[in-house]
């Protein structure tokens, strides 16, 4: 029996943690357990039957002895089942978002250090496609994180490593999963593919509008003035598409409905992913400014028109990376808009 731990801090993590279980797991050889980051996942995960459930408390206090207790505890709770799942000749696969987070590195690192299995990547949607190499500040970091265990909680150590910043060049990566249709230009020998799990039967059928917000002022990472123009922009497109039901979504974790105007309906019922309501609605347009809905749309029907609003300007961390973006979105038949007047996102 070979035991599949999935760390999963996102709903489309989440979701694409079920495809990878639905699609290459056996009922008779593989375990899959969950080890999630917030409540929402928690309660979405066990609404959809999954039993083998652990929520991982990620929000420290106590200064940096406290982080560190928090990243021993989060560590210690994953490697208690991976070890209770190889007992004899059997072993584990560790499925995380990325390395460059202390939390999924230590874990990693001690994972490896234990020989208790491979480590894969789960897919996170548009984050896989303009990734760039790590920052000579990410990786000064991860130094930094490797001198605090080293002091004050021996026996831990922090992951180094060169290439892509998520670790899917690095050599602790044996495996990359990518859904089937997003040119992610990872290592072809790593790479498995899983198709995108959200039913598409009535998707272009309604003459509807999807407008999926964005969580920028939240994390500012853009200015009030950059939302407003986006805003008005989305509008004035709306003009000239017309589509007879108009609705939106916020970002999972945003604090304010960033570019919602009047007549917008706001989706109601529960759903994972906003991916889902798309196709349940039907809708022919899906429009946002540089949400990984734009490009996961796609993947549901290709029929279906994407309108990226203000990407050319948004929130991005270097000029590599949204040459990679907007290259991507051309790439994937989404509708860039330029904004009518340079406006700086920060």
């Amino acid at each position: 029996m070979t035991g599949h731990l999935f760390i999963v801090e996102t709903e489309l993590q989440l979701l694409a943690a079920m495809a990878i279980e639905d699609q290459y797991l056996s009922v008779d050889r593989d375990v899959a357990h969950y080890f999630v980051t917030s409540d929402k996942l928690q309660n979405a995960a066990a609404e959809r039957g999954k039993n083998n459930l652990t929520l991982l408390d990620r929000n420290h206090h106590g200064g940096l002895l406290g982080k560190i207790r928090f990243i021993k505890e989060n560590t210690r709770t994953v490697l208690n089942v991976a070890e209770s799942l190889s007992v004899g000749s059997d072993s584990c696969v560790l499925y995380i978002p990325r390395i460059d987070d202390i939390y999924n590195n230590v874990l990693t690192a001690q994972f490896r250090r234990k020989k208790l299995g491979k480590v894969a990547l789960l897919p996170d949607g548009a984050l896989n496609i303009f990734s760039s190499n790590i920052t000579a500040a990410c990786r000064k970091n991860l130094k930094k994180w490797s001198l605090k265990l080293r002091l004050l909680a021996p026996g831990y150590r922090v992951l180094q490593y060169d290439g892509d910043e998520l670790g899917a060049d690095s050599e602790w990566v044996d495996v990359i999963y990518s859904f089937n249709g997003l040119n992610t230009g990872y290592c072809a020998d790593k790479e498995r593919y899983i198709e995108f799990p959200v039913q598409f039967s009535k998707t272009g059928e309604s003459d509807s509008a999807m407008i999926i917000g964005q969580n920028f002022l939240a994390y500012h990472q853009a200015n009030h003035d950059f939302v407003a123009t986006v805003t008005a922009e989305i509008h004035s497109l709306l003009g000239v598409l017309k589509p007879q039901r108009i609705f939106y979504a916020p970002h999972p974790r945003a604090v304010t409905a960033e570019f919602r105007t009047d007549g917008m309906e706001p989706v109601s019922g529960p759903y994972l992913c906003i991916e889902e309501m798309i196709a349940v609605l039907g809708c022919r347009y899906v429009i946002s400014c540089n949400s990984t809905a734009l490009f996961t749309a796609r993947l549901i029907d290709p029929s279906i028109r994407c309108y990226a609003v203000g990407a050319e300007s948004s929130p991005i961390q270097n000029q590599y990376q949204r040459e990679s973006l907007l290259s991507a979105m051309q790439d994937a038949g989404i509708n860039v808009v330029t904004l009518p007047s340079a406006v700086h996102a920060t």
